[in-house]
Protein backbone atom coordinates (compact mmCIF):
# COMPACT_ATOMS: atom_id res chain seq x y z
CA UNK A 1 0.00 0.00 0.00
CA UNK A 2 1.32 3.41 -0.93
CA UNK A 3 2.26 5.82 1.84
CA UNK A 4 -0.39 8.40 0.91
CA UNK A 5 -3.07 5.83 1.74
CA UNK A 6 -1.35 4.06 4.62
CA UNK A 7 -0.84 7.30 6.58
CA UNK A 8 -4.43 8.57 6.28
CA UNK A 9 -6.46 8.94 9.45
CA UNK A 10 -10.23 8.39 9.37
CA UNK A 11 -10.79 12.15 9.58
CA UNK A 12 -8.32 12.90 6.80
CA UNK A 13 -9.91 10.24 4.59
CA UNK A 14 -13.41 11.62 5.13
CA UNK A 15 -12.28 15.21 4.56
CA UNK A 16 -10.42 14.28 1.38
CA UNK A 17 -12.93 11.93 -0.21
CA UNK A 18 -16.38 12.70 1.19
CA UNK A 19 -16.64 16.21 2.64
CA UNK A 20 -18.25 18.47 0.05
CA UNK A 21 -18.36 21.59 2.18
CA UNK A 22 -21.88 21.38 3.57
CA UNK A 23 -22.79 22.02 7.19
CA UNK A 24 -23.43 18.33 7.99
CA UNK A 25 -21.23 16.27 5.63
CA UNK A 26 -21.75 12.90 7.37
CA UNK A 27 -25.51 13.36 7.22
CA UNK A 28 -25.31 14.26 3.52
CA UNK A 29 -23.18 11.19 2.80
CA UNK A 30 -25.64 8.93 4.61
CA UNK A 31 -28.72 10.65 3.18
CA UNK A 32 -27.60 10.22 -0.41
CA UNK A 33 -27.06 6.49 0.05
CA UNK A 34 -30.25 5.99 2.03
CA UNK A 35 -32.21 7.67 -0.76
CA UNK A 36 -30.59 5.20 -3.18
CA UNK A 37 -31.85 2.31 -1.02
CA UNK A 38 -28.72 1.48 0.98
CA UNK A 39 -29.13 0.64 4.65
CA UNK A 40 -25.71 -0.85 5.47
CA UNK A 41 -22.86 1.54 6.29
CA UNK A 42 -20.16 -0.91 5.25
CA UNK A 43 -21.81 -1.35 1.85
CA UNK A 44 -22.12 2.44 1.47
CA UNK A 45 -18.42 2.98 2.13
CA UNK A 46 -17.34 0.09 -0.11
CA UNK A 47 -19.51 1.44 -2.94
CA UNK A 48 -18.27 5.01 -2.50
CA UNK A 49 -14.52 4.51 -2.03
CA UNK A 50 -13.48 3.33 -5.54
CA UNK A 51 -15.10 6.25 -7.36
CA UNK A 52 -13.96 8.85 -4.84
CA UNK A 53 -10.38 7.62 -4.96
CA UNK A 54 -10.38 7.56 -8.76
CA UNK A 55 -11.56 11.18 -8.86
CA UNK A 56 -9.00 12.38 -6.30
CA UNK A 57 -6.00 10.14 -6.92
CA UNK A 58 -6.51 8.13 -10.08
CA UNK A 59 -6.04 4.39 -9.97
CA UNK A 60 -5.61 2.54 -6.68
CA UNK A 61 -5.13 -1.05 -5.63
CA UNK A 62 -7.98 -3.07 -4.16
CA UNK A 63 -6.10 -2.98 -0.85
CA UNK A 64 -5.95 0.83 -0.91
CA UNK A 65 -9.63 1.10 -1.82
CA UNK A 66 -10.61 -1.29 0.98
CA UNK A 67 -8.45 0.69 3.41
CA UNK A 68 -10.13 3.99 2.50
CA UNK A 69 -13.58 2.37 2.78
CA UNK A 70 -12.68 1.17 6.29
CA UNK A 71 -11.43 4.63 7.27
CA UNK A 72 -14.63 6.28 6.00
CA UNK A 73 -16.73 3.79 7.93
CA UNK A 74 -14.70 4.32 11.11
CA UNK A 75 -15.01 8.10 10.82
CA UNK A 76 -18.78 7.90 10.34
CA UNK A 77 -19.26 5.43 13.21
CA UNK A 78 -17.13 7.61 15.50
CA UNK A 79 -19.12 10.70 14.47
CA UNK A 80 -22.45 9.00 15.18
CA UNK A 81 -21.17 7.84 18.56
CA UNK A 82 -19.86 11.35 19.34
CA UNK A 83 -23.22 13.02 18.65
CA UNK A 84 -25.08 10.52 20.82
CA UNK A 85 -26.27 7.85 18.42
CA UNK A 86 -28.20 7.33 15.22
CA UNK A 87 -31.30 9.03 16.60
CA UNK A 88 -29.37 12.33 16.75
CA UNK A 89 -28.57 12.36 13.03
CA UNK A 90 -30.33 15.09 11.06
CA UNK A 91 -30.56 13.50 7.64
CA UNK A 92 -31.26 15.53 4.53
CA UNK A 93 -34.45 15.00 2.57
CA UNK A 94 -34.18 13.78 -0.99
CA UNK A 95 -35.12 17.26 -2.17
CA UNK A 96 -32.38 18.85 -0.07
CA UNK A 97 -29.84 16.38 -1.48
CA UNK A 98 -30.96 17.23 -5.01
CA UNK A 99 -30.67 20.97 -4.31
CA UNK A 100 -27.14 20.54 -2.96
CA UNK A 101 -26.13 18.43 -5.96
CA UNK A 102 -27.61 20.99 -8.35
CA UNK A 103 -25.80 23.84 -6.60
CA UNK A 104 -22.50 21.92 -6.78
CA UNK A 105 -23.07 21.13 -10.46
CA UNK A 106 -23.65 24.81 -11.23
CA UNK A 107 -20.34 25.70 -9.60
CA UNK A 108 -18.53 23.01 -11.59
CA UNK A 109 -20.23 24.09 -14.82
CA UNK A 110 -19.18 27.71 -14.28
CA UNK A 111 -15.59 26.66 -13.63
CA UNK A 112 -15.57 24.56 -16.79
CA UNK A 113 -16.90 27.49 -18.82
CA UNK A 114 -14.12 29.72 -17.50
CA UNK A 115 -11.52 27.05 -18.19
CA UNK A 116 -12.69 26.64 -21.80
CA UNK A 117 -12.30 30.38 -22.44
CA UNK A 118 -8.55 30.21 -21.81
Amino acid sequence: MRKKFRNLTPKQAFNKYADVGVERPVELFLSNFIHEGYTDLTAMCRRYAPEAIEIEDGLATTEEIAHVAELLEKYIRDYVKKIGGVSKLKLYTEEECDEIAEREWKIISELLKKFRRY
